[in-house]
């Protein structure tokens, strides 16, 4: 995982707009309860204000985290048919579905009001979608993974508690570590999504190592590919960079702006240290890290609040 000082400090860019895009955009669905009279019976009713007639799933968020375990189940087991069937078509079907639904919930958020504003986010989408799952490049595919996260948040976030999103980290986490240094699941699902799928589900960084430029240019002037032509590849998976979104967001929703950003500090903190303390070419999962940035960050609000 050890990269170069310019590409780590790229990562944790694109890592930290990430996070506090999705407060930007999370703020715009900030849900509001509204009281009317029914029956001369006073009635609350939460409203999220979602386009597209989108709302998060209706349930309490105690059952949420059963939810959230048995839609993880499946979502790994269509994952393992896909790859043991090498049905290429539906996963990326399947991506593009996600992408195009987030893209539009987070340009509808960042779009300035107008009477078109809905067919505007919707199909600025789907040429953005069209882009990436077509002849994109490194610069469209992670300018929209910036852009998908913050719109899977904004509909997840409303079912979760902070109690709930610290529970889901921490089996996310175990989960991480399994998939990564044990099974080798995780190797395994990058590789087939780069090199079968054509699309990568987190941001990807290709790059050249210390003399590949020299090499290159050499290339370029005979039209022969040297020996020693290295490009390398610096990536963070989707789910390192949803899941300290989603503990930001609950944070956010619960208790505010102030202590949402000790979430990000902690979180990018700890990714900052696994980026930096990794050994070349070694895997490692990033979520039990970030897991314990967002502890660290959750610390002063805990206290403030006892």
């Amino acid at each position: 995982m050890k990269h170069t000082l310019k590409i780590t400090l790229l990562i944790l860019g694109l890592f930290i707009a990430t996070q506090l895009l999705g407060l930007v955009i999370l703020n715009d669905y900030r849900p509001e309860v509204l009281v009317f009279t029914f029956n001369g019976t006073e009635v609350n009713q939460t409203v999220h204000n979602l386009p597209y007639g989108l709302e998060p799933p209706q349930q309490e968020p105690a059952y949420s985290l059963i939810s959230f375990i048995i839609a993880f189940i499946l979502a790994i087991g269509l994952m393992v048919a896909i790859m043991k069937s090498n049905l290429i078509i539906i996963m990326r079907i399947w991506f593009a579905i996600v992408i195009v639904l987030a893209l539009s919930v987070s340009l509808y958020a960042l779009l300035p009001d107008h009477a078109a504003k809905t067919l505007s986010a919707g199909g600025l989408a789907l040429l953005l979608a069209a882009w990436k799952l077509g002849k994109g490049n490194k610069y469209i595919h992670n300018a929209t993974e910036v852009l998908v996260y913050p719109g899977i948040a904004a509909l997840l976030v409303p079912i979760l508690s902070v109690s709930t999103i610290f529970i889901i980290l921490i089996l996310m986490s175990l989960y991480d570590a399994w998939a990564v240094w044990h099974s080798g699941f995780m190797q395994k699902l990058a590789h087939y999504q780069m090199q079968e799928v054509k699309i990568f589900s987190g941001l990807f960084i290709p790059y050249m190592v210390k003399g590949t430029q020299a090499l290159l240019h050499k290339a370029r002037k005979t039209g022969k590919m040297p020996k020693g032509l290295k490009i390398q590849v610096a990536i963070l998976g989707g789910g390192d960079l949803i899941f300290p979104l989603l503990c930001a967001g609950t944070v956010f929703f619960a208790h505010g702006l102030i202590p949402a950003l000790f979430i990000i500090v902690g979180s990018t903190l700890a990714l900052a240290y696994l980026l930096l303390a990794s050994q070349k070419g070694k895997f490692y999962p990033a979520l039990p890290y970030l897991t314990v940035g967002c502890v660290l960050g959750y610390l002063p609000t805990l206290v403030s609040n006892l």
